[in-house]
């Protein structure tokens, strides 16, 4: 079954990141939509608007300054099984992905993130 995957970082420095964050990602979200669209499976393109309509509440919530974490990770799959997420104090890219198989490069960075800062 084919994935997707959401990233985001928030770089708490500047009031301004979260929304710039947010904006990266609404932006790259609309962008997958209308390609998936443009290739002509109406049925993916369908279970894909879906599947972001069923995750857009805590997608939101990755932007909301008050989240715990700066770096956040969104694992939905496609056809209704219930998606994961990922909070951690350490940062991730801008990253939207849709796979046929599980994107699991962000929590790779965050295991490598984490064992470089805690190595002296």
């Amino acid at each position: 079954m084919t994935r997707s995957v959401c990233c985001r970082s928030t770089w708490t420095e500047t009031p301004l990141a979260p929304v710039a964050a947010a904006i990266d990602i609404k932006n790259r979200l609309v962008e997958l939509e209308r390609h998936v669209a443009d290739d002509g499976s109406p049925g993916r393109a369908d279970a894909l608007s879906a599947m972001l309509r069923r995750i857009g509440a805590t997608v939101e919530r990755f932007f909301d300054p008050r989240a715990d974490g700066r770096g956040h990770a969104r694992f939905a799959w496609l056809g209704g099984a219930e998606p994961v997420s990922v909070s951690s104090r350490l940062g991730l890219p801008n990253r939207v992905v849709f796979d046929s198989t599980p994107f699991i490069h962000p929590l790779l960075e965050l295991a490598d993130g984490g064992a470089r800062r805690a190595s002296f």
